[in-house]
């Protein structure tokens, strides 16, 4: 290729993320989520609820598939779900078909039944459909007792557990396409300045199940985290760095 016609190239990528960020931002401002796109086929959704008078974002992830659209994790609450769903229908041309849960907090599970309502498939592990029932949460239809790889058309989603973090339940998903690693809350943002919310937490277990992701999952190139911003393969690295902190000053 020339260089006129890389140049070209680049301006017109430079104009198509433009006009995305304009889209995405106007989508924050009249429907509370916004969508930005990490690769080709792989897509960050963000949902905002306001805690302690101020809106907090969670990140989710959904990947479009020649089936129809993937959601890892489901939106706060039903209203945020039916904008959120109605829009990606939309803008991407495809049905939402599956929607897998990474552990049993709102933020992740909280609009599990207006999906279950519109013929969406949801999935969760064992152990968090358990947590789901026990503390009053919405359940998936459908749970996994171990490791599970779904195949949607050419996409491989792996599921691992790593262990006990954020919450018992836990789970981190795998993505080949892009070498993505999509965290749920077991990651932090380094944005973070503490391990948050610790409610459900086992820090000194943490510690040993980032070590699992890290000997058992290949390198990632992205990193997603369960809420604020998250850049390249950091924020798997951050946490640690939190959670050995956090074991070193509650000692």
């Amino acid at each position: 290729m020339s260089r006129l016609g890389r140049h070209n190239n680049s301006i017109k990528k430079v104009l198509i993320v433009f006009c995305s960020m304009c889209i995405l931002q106007m989508a924050k401002a009249q429907n509370g989520f916004e969508i930005r796109q990490i690769s080709e086929h792989n897509f960050i959704y963000v949902t905002y609820q306001n805690i302690d008078s101020s809106p907090y974002p969670a990140n989710g992830m959904f990947i479009i598939t020649k089936p129809g659209i993937i959601l890892l994790d489901s939106p706060w609450d039903t209203t945020q779900a039916e904008l959120l769903i109605d829009s990606m229908e939309r803008m991407y041309k495809a049905k939402v078909i599956a929607c897998i849960a990474t552990h049993f907090h709102a933020d992740r599970t909280g609009s599990l039944d207006i999906l279950k309502r519109r013929g969406i498939k949801t999935y969760s592990s064992h152990q968090t459909n358990d947590l789901c029932k026990m503390h009053g949460e919405p359940q998936a239809e459908f749970y996994f007792e171990s490791d599970t790889t779904f195949t949607f058309g050419n996409f491989n989603v792996k599921t691992f557990y790593p262990g006990k973090g954020h919450s018992p339940d836990n789970i981190v998903i795998w993505l080949e396409e892009g070498k993505v690693l999509y965290g749920g809350c077991f990651i932090k943002s380094t944005e973070s300045e503490t391990l948050g919310n610790l409610g459900d937490a086992d820090v000194p277990a943490w510690l040993v199940s980032i070590g699992n992701i890290k000997r058992s999952l290949p390198k990632p190139e992205i990193v997603i985290s369960g809420h604020q911003s998250f850049s390249a393969d950091l924020c798997l690295d951050y946490t640690l760095r939190l959670v050995k902190r956090h074991l070193s000053e509650n000692k």
